[in-house]
């Protein structure tokens, strides 16, 4: 995905996106547009709603970003 599309999947979502991809394939193939339309129909959420998370992650995918920097710079 990365090098073709210039994207990073991490949650195997791909593998969901590219099976739900196949079977419109094979339906609409058969004349079948019920899936196509049923996806279609899904609300889309507004731009305006949509927030973007930060965060800091480990090696572990753990989320470092919330530490309290006044604790580490104690004195031990």
């Amino acid at each position: 995905m990365d090098t073709r599309f210039s994207t990073i999947v991490e949650d195997d979502s791909d593998l969901e996106v590219a099976e739900l991809i196949c079977e419109m394939y094979s339906q609409c193939s058969k004349g079948d547009y019920s899936l196509v339309e049923r996806i279609m129909s899904v609300q889309k959420t507004p731009l305006e709603s949509c927030k973007m998370q930060s965060c800091i992650l480990d090696d572990n995918g753990m989320n470092i970003s919330d530490i309290d920097t006044e604790e580490s710079n104690e004195e031990i």
